[in-house]
């Protein structure tokens, strides 16, 4: 090629910035990394002034600007564990209510703590209420049609 003449990728290769990327000085992308940094501390901090805020006040003592917020959390800490629960009887396991052991869905017993558990139609159809389904029984958690009278799984009256 001669020399004046460029390549369709010429300016491509060799860290040429001829694509009008714009190239950032190492002293302000430091700046950028500690800004970024902080901010991400900063959160971290402000997460933890809200653990410890749910910690110390339940809901009964909250002040009632934080009330709406920690009926909120609630909720969605209710919805998570739900969750859980379901994706490990999507897995065929289940974890122990007592300790935290995850077993396999058909266990009667946790192997590491001892503890009975209970049913698996419970564990694997166990959901919280919900807008999208607030038909769900109280004691086992299986959804259930507005026409029912008792929970199909535990017998406990809905209707």
């Amino acid at each position: 090629m001669a020399e004046g003449k460029k390549g369709l990728f010429s300016g491509l290769v060799g860290g040429s910035n001829k694509g009008n990327v714009p190239v950032v000085p190492p002293a302000v992308a430091a700046c950028e990394q500690k800004i970024a940094e902080a901010y991400r501390r900063q959160q971290d901090v402000l997460l933890n002034i809200g653990r410890q805020y749910i910690q110390t006040y339940d809901k009964t003592t909250a002040d009632s600007l934080f009330q709406p917020m920690l009926e909120e959390y609630a909720s969605l800490q209710k919805e998570i564990e739900a969750q859980e629960v379901q994706k490990l009887a999507v897995q065929g396991l289940r974890k122990c209510e007592s300790c935290g052991n995850i077993l396999p869905l058909e266990s009667a017993f946790c192997n590491k703590c001892g503890k009975k558990l209970e049913p698996i139609q419970a564990a694997m159809f166990a959901q919280a209420p919900s807008a999208a389904n607030p038909l769900v029984c109280p004691k086992c958690g299986t959804p259930y049609t507005p026409d029912t009278v008792f929970c199909m799984n535990c017998g406990t009256k809905v209707g």
